[in-house]
């Protein structure tokens, strides 16, 4: 049996989230949605990878956990309002353009119910990957950038995921590319 490495953000808040259902967005090989599973979550993880999304399925089957695996783009991804105790994104939401973020930031916040945690990991302008994308890539309107192959970047300024979120949430910890807040 593979060993299930959550990220460490996930694991240091779950533990302050009801119990209930939770998500995982962008769930890779599902480390983070395998760990809400053994820590009593029910746990839907939205992966856009056919290849992840069986990876997931056959840990989950391995290590008898359920874990419902959505294979999918989260842009596309339903989340119904107030529905849901923790979503994790870990290192997932750099991968869109200014406006998509935004968008899939707002579908967060509704669908967190009071109480709730939201885990957010990602990239910001302070990061090498920047500076990196800007030298490489296209700069699109509104904010991100995207290469000859389709790929899209998004890069938040410092403190800009913190700003979009203090108004409704308490924000309880803060990285520079991580953020994890509180519905109030």
């Amino acid at each position: 049996m593979e060993p299930i490495f959550p990220s460490l953000l996930v694991r240091k808040f779950e533990n302050k989230a009801p119990r209930g259902r939770a998500l995982d967005l962008g769930s890779g090989q599902g480390n983070d949605a395998l760990f809400l599973a053994q820590r009593g979550f029910s746990v839907t993880a939205v992966e856009i990878r056919k290849d992840m999304a069986e990876i997931i399925k056959e840990r989950a089957e391995e290590n008898q956990l359920k874990v419902d695996v959505v294979q999918q783009d989260i842009r596309d991804f339903s989340i119904a309002e107030n529905s849901v105790v923790f979503i994790s994104a870990m290192n997932c939401l750099h991968y869109f353009l200014k406006q998509e973020f935004l968008d899939i930031i707002e579908k967060i916040k509704r669908g967190l119910v009071k109480g709730g945690i939201a885990v957010i990991g990602l990239f910001t302008t302070e990061d090498p990957m920047f500076e990196k994308a800007k030298a490489e890539m296209i700069v699109q309107d509104g904010g991100g950038f995207r290469d000859d192959k389709g790929r899209k970047l998004y890069f938040p300024k410092p403190h800009e995921l913190k700003k979009i979120f203090e108004k409704d949430f308490e924000v309880l910890f803060i990285l520079k590319r991580s953020l994890q807040t509180r519905v109030m």
